[in-house]
């Protein structure tokens, strides 16, 4: 079939579903969007849902002649031929023809163009005549401003700052969310989505299916999408969520994911290209290092969930938990004590091993205090003798504490992943007691 009469069957069917389409009857949501004026302030506006009615208009299509020509053109390509068996129901050429049309659609003119129909045609069949293949995963990052465009934290993962535009895109309607009470009808104030690509080869003789394929790859992108998050939570003390997460390819319908009940996170903080470095190494660790080491990873894990707690009590409970299992852990001939005192003091020839301008006797009654408010929490006691315990510190609130617990953890495990496993205090012949020796001399 040539160009000029590919182009007569888009112009026919759109001229077709125009006239079909002249008079929708169209649901109107709303939804917050970022002022243009002024980008300090947001305004209330109106979205007309298409979808519906597009749907409606492309089912009056199917005893149409210029339709079932397109469908007939699309059964014919030796492209289409082999990509059915291993892509499924997504490329049957009805299926196929269906897409074309609903993506020919232009909102701001309310109709179905014939130029973006043979365009879409085109870009189609140099898509499925290709072995290779995009996945991507793009999450939107609560809790972080990101002041630089992008910042790539390893190839093809990536933190991307969204413009006003993006974000206007992006904002969640209002009536729709009204079915689930928790759900956030506004998160205009988060500037950031975290994209991760994979890049898949396709056969028309493999032995798993495009669906097959398509699961799995879905399932190695949440698990990278997941250690970003850890990442930047090792990185920088904060609230994350991310929500939506929504999974894309070009063969298959994207799917979206939301947490029942998502935080509202109203504070940010600032990442730019001075972060770069550390955000790469951060999650270098998470991805490799962590998981090569019992005792980290068991640590690790009970940071991420001090991390999640709302609640600052909480939180520092999950912290000296964390800092627990670093501390008191011992491989090779495990020695007797008070656990107090073994936390601070290990935590003491740690930490003054870290960072030479740690002061040891300092360091040892920070960690004291920290083990001794820990306490105080688990065993019930008032919250005035945990403020005693903070000015003590010279700490202003519980929240500031775990600011600063969670600013040298994150020093602590950057330093031990630098050396060999066996080397760490833990798992050395009488570690502790080496790290102690070096640090006092």
């Amino acid at each position: 079939m040539t160009e000029t009469e590919l182009l007569k069957i888009a112009t026919d069917i759109c001229v077709f579903a125009n006239k079909k389409f002249s008079n929708p009857k169209l649901i109107n949501d709303k939804k917050w969007v970022i002022n243009s004026e002024n980008p300090n302030s947001k305004e209330l506006i109106d979205v007309p849902l298409y979808f519906h009615a597009i749907l409606d208009t492309i089912s009056l299509l199917k005893n149409n002649t210029d339709y079932i020509k397109l469908i007939e053109y699309l059964e014919n390509l030796d492209s289409v031929k082999s990509i059915v068996p291993i892509a499924g129901y997504h490329t049957q050429p009805k299926r196929l023809a269906e897409k074309l049309i609903e993506n020919a659609f232009i909102s701001s003119e309310k109709q179905f163009n014939p130029e973006k129909l043979i365009k879409n045609l085109y870009d189609l069949q140099l898509l499925i005549s290709n072995e290779y293949h995009d996945f991507i995963l793009i999450g939107r990052l609560h809790g972080i401003k990101l002041e630089v465009d992008l910042i790539e934290i390893e190839s093809n993962i990536s933190l991307v700052r969204l413009d006003d535009n993006a974000i206007n895109e992006r904002q969640p309607l209002i009536l729709n969310s009204m079915s689930d009470k928790f759900h956030i009808i506004d998160y205009s104030n988060s500037n950031v989505e975290i994209k991760i690509t994979s890049l898949h080869k396709i056969t028309p003789h493999g032995e798993s299916s495009y669906f097959d394929v398509s699961n799995k790859v879905q399932s190695d992108l949440r698990l990278k999408l997941d250690n970003v998050v850890k990442a930047i939570k090792l990185y920088r003390h904060g609230n994350y969520e991310v929500y939506p997460v929504s999974y894309h390819s070009k063969l298959h319908n994207g799917m979206t994911y939301s947490p029942s009940v998502p935080k509202h996170i109203f504070e940010n903080i600032s990442l730019n290209n001075t972060d770069i470095d550390g955000l790469k190494k951060a999650f270098s660790i998470v991805k490799t290092f962590i998981h090569q080491d019992g005792v980290l990873e068991r640590s690790f894990s009970r940071f991420l969930i001090g991390m999640d707690e709302s609640k600052p009590e909480e939180r520092i409970v999950d912290f000296v938990i964390a800092w627990e299992s670093l501390l008191l852990t011992v491989k090779k001939n495990p020695p007797q004590g008070e656990t107090s005192y073994r936390f601070s003091i290990n935590g003491a020839a740690l930490l003054s091993a870290i960072d030479n301008s740690f002061e040891f006797i300092e360091m040892q009654r920070f960690m004291k205090g920290v083990y001794t408010i820990r306490s105080k929490i688990v065993h019930g006691e008032g919250v005035g003798s945990t403020s005693n315990e903070l000015k003590k510190l010279k700490f202003d609130s519980l929240d500031v504490l775990n600011n600063r617990l969670s600013e040298l953890y994150q020093k602590v495990i950057f330093w031990l992943v630098n050396l060999k496993k066996e080397d760490r205090p833990y798992e050395a012949d009488s570690g502790w007691g080496i790290l102690l020796r070096k640090t006092i001399q």
